[in-house]
């Protein structure tokens, strides 16, 4: 009797452990359908009867990873954030796939109160730390809802960071018109003629500008004063970076003088467009009116953006005077240093041209005038500040064989607000 009671014992065993076995097998079936209807049902936009799948789905199944991130998913476009929230932050503890991560960045476009959101990346910013991304997105949302004041505090978070791709950069720049819409800057120019130059009084030339952006165009007014011990006047100018498109944007410079050595008036003009593969193309010109010439000149560039450098080509091209054709070419690097507001910059040339306001008076007394350059430069950032100095050096050709020779300083500070 007892081993037959043994008997029945194992095999009621057997067969509740088969059972189990078939039941479990049953779920995973079950819950790989369910979620596979509830994907459907995502594409084709039925956001109510999916989320009923999904919990299903996770009844049966809480640490399926897929099913917990489809669901966030649908939560966002149903807006239930605060639920959308709760499986984030459990996925965050679990899990560091990049969908996961997608997943708060979008929650960081939903939010519409800034306070909210404030408390949420709190929640989510020590899962994504030195993250570029992560402050690009909350910042631009700070815009968005109009909180200024945080938004620049992220920025500054930003600016502290390195290595940014070019995308960061470029919307980062964004940010930063965005947010400080007025600058205030101050330059000083010493320029100083060596012993073998006829002239032997420095050249002094300070520039005062306001910049101003209207969305993401800009415009500056600038006065530029300069003594040159025999003689001094301004040169004043009104600039404008008009933006068309993301691929397309201008510029325009108005500028007029009372003064011997600079122009009457003029007109500068450039058009830049991008060509697809971190190319970036110009065609303009400039135009100047003296008392004793007139000058225009065509300008064409190309430029290269490849990881941390800008390599920039310009050539200014005429005009034709006494027997003179009138050619400045010349060719910039810049090297982003920590972020892109700080780099390092040279600049090589022949000729001198329209664009440097201080020495292109030299071109309009003696058009047969040849010269080489090179500057050499940097640019650094501290918070609402920006300073730049330079320092360049030109040989020109002069009369009975002798060569005329130049070196200038400049220095100046940016504030913006």
């Amino acid at each position: 009797m007892k081993g037959i009671r043994k008997k029945v014992i194992v095999f009621l065993s057997i067969a509740t452990l088969g059972c189990a076995t078939i039941s479990a097998q049953t779920s995973t079936v079950d819950v790989d359908a369910l979620y596979k209807q509830a994907r459907d049902l995502y594409n084709q936009e039925e956001f109510t009867i999916a989320l009923d799948r999904l919990n299903q789905s996770l009844l049966i199944a809480p640490e399926y990873v897929e099913i917990r991130q489809l669901r966030i998913r649908v939560l966002q476009q149903l807006r239930y954030l605060k639920k959308a929230e709760e499986d984030i932050l459990i996925l965050l503890k679990t899990d560091s796939l990049q969908d996961s991560k997608n997943r708060v960045l979008e929650q960081l476009t939903l939010i519409n109160d800034a306070k909210e959101l404030e408390r949420f990346s709190y929640l989510t910013q020590p899962f994504f730390v030195n993250d570029v991304t992560f402050l690009i997105v909350k910042a631009e949302q700070l815009i968005t809802l109009k909180s200024t004041q945080l938004a620049k505090e992220t920025i500054s978070e930003i600016l502290n960071l390195k290595n940014l791709t070019s995308d960061q950069k470029y919307r980062l720049q964004l940010l930063i018109k965005k947010t400080y819409s007025n600058q205030l800057g101050v330059n000083h120019e010493v320029l100083s003629f060596l012993k073998d130059n006829p002239v032997q009084k420095s050249w002094n030339t300070t520039s005062v500008q306001y910049q101003h952006y209207f969305g993401h165009h800009a415009v500056i007014a600038r006065i530029n004063y300069s003594d040159r011990f025999t003689n001094e006047g301004a040169l004043y100018e009104l600039e404008a970076y008009p933006v068309f498109s993301e691929k397309w944007y201008g510029f325009i410079n108005l500028n007029a003088s009372n003064t011997d050595f600079y122009q009457n008036y003029g007109v500068s003009m450039s058009s830049f467009h991008a060509l697809g593969k971190g190319f970036e193309g110009e065609g303009g010109f400039r135009y100047f009116d003296f008392d004793t010439n007139d000058f225009f000149s065509m300008v064409i560039g190309v430029t290269k953006y490849t990881g941390k450098f800008y390599l920039n080509g310009r050539a200014f091209l005429g005009p034709k005077k006494e027997d003179t054709f009138i050619q400045n070419y010349q060719f910039n690097i810049r090297y982003y240093l920590e972020n892109p507001e700080d780099y390092l910059f040279v600049r090589l040339g022949v000729g001198i041209s329209p664009d440097d306001r201080t020495r292109f008076t030299q071109i309009a007394a003696n058009p047969d005038l040849t010269a080489r350059y090179a500057s050499l430069g940097i640019q650094k950032s501290i918070k609402k500040y920006s300073f730049q100095t330079s320092v360049s050096y030109l040989t020109e050709d002069l009369s009975n064989n002798r060569n005329g020779n130049q070196i200038a300083f400049n220095l100046g500070i940016n504030y913006r607000f």
